[in-house]
């Protein structure tokens, strides 16, 4: 279990972007899982066609942990 961070990542000629994740073990009581949490979002607006604003992706996994 556990939580951390990569702050100030560029990415050439995609911006800058913050990553958190979060590691929770036991998962909802089971032994031997865990549930693994990634966020990148950009720490600037995006252009894009509906608008400039910060973007951010959400990625949920499960592992057997060890």
């Amino acid at each position: 279990s556990g939580t951390g961070n990569f702050t100030a990542v560029t990415v050439a000629g995609a911006g800058t972007y913050d990553i958190t994740w979060t590691v929770t073990t036991p998962y909802d009581g089971v032994t031997n899982l865990c549930r693994v949490d990634i966020r990148v979002e950009s720490q600037q607006d995006v252009k894009g066609v509906l608008g400039n604003k910060k973007r951010r992706v959400d990625a949920h996994t499960f592992r057997r942990s060890i």
